[in-house]
């Protein structure tokens, strides 16, 4: 035999084995029952989330889509880490408008972190619905949106775990800052929405030396669900800023006590308001516990 065939003979062996141990490494990886194959992967991303890969844990965790804790350890992991400004993971809701495929996860934007605790609001408009059903006065504090928010909202869009997780403060009944409207007593809320103050905190930048207006940032896209039930504005997904969003309410008082504080759809507000039983979107926010 010369000394080219055996090197062919040799080369053609070395693939063989390859071959050979790919096949055995593909069989093997198809008899790990499913379940095994999940609990292999979670402890993975729990070894990746210990060694500080957040983004790598997160991945994992939400490829597992509900095994065992992993939903949970998800949402820890995008909570407790403040350079990340939107969650995907925390809640449920229906979104899409169509019934069928049940409901889908709420998207929220971080506003602000105080030590163990994070302001969100949704990212969405999420409904669409009155701030008082009954012609009357009413202020945040008497209001049927508060009742719905901290009731059938809260018990249907958040699991045990995440209702946990959410806070009870004490929302304050801030002035409306054009009207002298009385604004009532301030409240306990899990679920509640932002005040013409807040409004004005987050979302509206002023000329610091002469406080003229400059530009209102606090539009928001619409869920096709809230379209559907009559909510105009932009549907947006994701990351995509909205051309024009839906009016959603604040719980500020308007200039009356039948009125109640909106969004702007552009240009500067002047949170006089709309009737309190006319419609307009719902964007809620809640503050979230991440300690430890």
């Amino acid at each position: 035999m010369t000394m080219k065939k055996a090197n062919i003979r040799i080369l053609c062996l070395l693939i063989g084995a390859a071959l050979l141990c790919t096949a055995a490494a593909v069989l093997c990886v198809k008899l790990i029952p499913p379940k095994l194959q999940k609990e292999q992967q979670y402890r993975h991303a729990v070894s990746l989330a210990e060694d500080g890969q957040v983004r790598e844990a997160l991945e994992e965790f939400k490829a597992l889509n509900g095994y065992k804790d992993s939903r949970e350890k998800a949402e820890a992991i995008l909570l407790r880490n403040g350079t990340v400004a939107l969650w995907d993971v925390f809640g449920k809701y229906e979104m899409d408008n169509d019934l069928s495929n049940g409901k889908e996860t709420l998207t929220w934007k971080m506003l602000k972190r105080e030590k163990d605790k994070v302001l969100l609001v949704s990212w969405n408009a999420i409904d669409y619905q009155p701030f008082n059903t009954s012609e009357k006065e009413v202020t945040w504090e008497s209001s049927s949106l508060r009742k719905w928010l901290n009731g059938p909202f809260f018990r249907e869009a958040f699991s045990p775990y995440e209702q946990k997780m959410i806070l009870e403060t004490q929302t304050s009944a801030d002035p409306n800052p054009n009207y002298s409207t009385s604004e009532g007593n301030d409240t306990k809320d899990r679920v509640f929405l932002l005040s013409a103050k807040e409004y004005e905190e987050f979302f509206v930048q002023r000329d610091p030396d002469s406080g003229q207006f400059l530009m209102d940032s606090g539009v928001c896209p619409v869920t096709r669900y809230a379209m559907g039930k009559g909510l105009s504005g932009a549907a947006a997904e994701w990351m995509d800023i909205p051309v024009g969003g839906g009016i959603y309410w604040l719980r500020t008082s308007g200039m009356n006590l039948q009125t109640a504080a909106v969004s702007s759809p552009g240009g500067e507000n002047t949170y006089s308001g709309n009737l309190a039983t006319a419609y307009a979107g719902v964007r809620p926010a809640i503050w979230v516990s991440i300690e430890p």
